[in-house]
């Protein structure tokens, strides 16, 4: 039973687990309202982790709230206690991709397109805002009884920015839905591209049951090898636009494969018109994916007065003169990329970069947003690799 401030809730089932977390089916305490509830997985030790799944979990909060697409859940509630945090999702009746593949619910080819275009729609617009997903996998993947897809477990997602400065120390997302750039063993970006191309391995696995690589089982570096030494098998009885597809979108080197979910989307959709035998006339494989490529990084181009003015801020900080900015406005009118573009501009040697963004679910009382920030600011000195000196702040 988990009890928060307002409701009590009865455990029902698990649906998910993943980095320490676990989704649960819960129902609400003498009423037929049932939830999906996000929280952190049971253990005995605790230790400083805890502190940083905490903040990550209010991060999710923070993402998740801002995002406003059929494809991606709204949060219900939210709840903190000193040791764990809860987030409360809407209950869909479906079963989560991972499931289907356990119990070998195949699906045919027209099913299968579609769930890849509807998550393609979710990347789609979750690239547009500035953040990389980071960890496509079954487990993350809900199908509900219309099989329409929801992305369930935002843990992994951070911005562009953030996934640009990752050192390669370690293995972003699940084995074996991951990219090379994931592996933490090449200099390689995690980037967009890397959605990508664990969406290509799902879209592969549903079209023929098996992986494009290797087993679930396999070590990393079997599973590195196959991705850098051996092809990828084209799977029989779907059209060969589909091979070329996979073929292109599973490509080692992140340059050679798709660039843009559009560009990705518009070519499935090419496919699934030749299967439904709507006659098309002939293109070029990632044609539109270049030029959605090149819109997509004019995205926002106009806000670099805004930066600069920031910048400016930034110069007299590190001569000892504060400065305060406000930038107001409607949701997404792009704000958020104002603060996410002006912190790949900063001096990390010479100042700490701290953002938070407040939502509903944000607590009321004073100086709350006071107490995130020492938080975050927290995280930052766990999470270092290198002696930091208080003094230096």
């Amino acid at each position: 039973m988990i009890e928060t401030n307002k409701f009590k809730y009865e455990i029902k089932k698990t649906i998910s687990k993943s980095h320490n977390t676990v989704i649960y089916l819960t129902r609400k305490e003498k009423t037929e309202e049932y939830y999906f509830l996000k929280t952190h997985e049971e253990r005995e030790n605790e230790s400083n982790n805890r502190i940083l799944e905490n903040i990550n979990f209010r991060k999710e909060i923070s993402i998740v709230t801002s995002f406003d697409q059929p494809n991606i859940p709204k949060i219900s509630d939210t709840f903190f206690d000193r040791n764990k945090s809860y987030i409360f999702y809407p209950y869909y009746e479906g079963r989560t991709l991972a499931n289907i593949f356990l119990n070998c619910l195949n699906l045919n080819t027209e099913d299968s397109i579609s769930l890849i275009l509807q998550l393609l729609n979710a990347l789609e617009y979750i690239h547009l805002q500035g953040y990389v997903f980071c960890n496509i996998n079954p487990d993350s993947i809900f199908v509900n009884k219309d099989k329409g897809v929801i992305l369930i477990d935002f843990g992994s997602t951070m911005t562009e920015e953030e996934a640009y400065k990752l050192t390669g120390e370690k293995i972003i997302g699940t084995i074996p839905y991951i990219s090379l750039e994931q592996s933490g063993f090449t200099d390689l970006k995690v980037d967009t591209r890397s959605d990508l191309f664990c969406t290509a391995i799902i879209f592969y696995r549903l079209l023929c049951g098996k992986l494009p690589f290797s087993s679930e089982n396999d070590t990393i570096e079997r599973f590195l090898d196959q991705i850098l030494k051996y092809d990828i098998h084209p799977i029989k009885d779907v059209p060969p636009i589909i091979n070329a597809i996979l073929i292109k979108a599973l490509k080692p080197s992140p340059d050679d494969r798709y660039q843009t979910a559009i560009g990705m989307k518009h070519d499935i959709k090419i496919a699934q018109e030749n299967i439904n035998n709507v006659k098309n006339s002939m293109f070029i494989l990632g044609e539109n994916d270049d030029i959605a490529a090149v819109n997509q990084k004019k995205h926002f181009i106009a806000r670099e007065y805004e930066i600069s003015l920031l910048q400016k801020g930034e110069n007299k900080l590190c001569k000892g003169i504060p400065s305060s900015f406000l930038f107001y406005g409607n949701s997404g009118i792009g704000k958020s990329y104002i603060v996410n573009e002006f912190k790949l501009h900063t001096n990390e040697r010479k100042i700490t970069f701290i953002s938070l963004k407040c939502n509903r679910f944000t607590p009321a009382h004073p100086y709350s947003i006071f107490r995130l920030i020492m938080l975050e600011f927290i995280s930052k000195l766990l999470s270092s690799t290198t002696p930091i000196s208080i003094k230096q702040f």
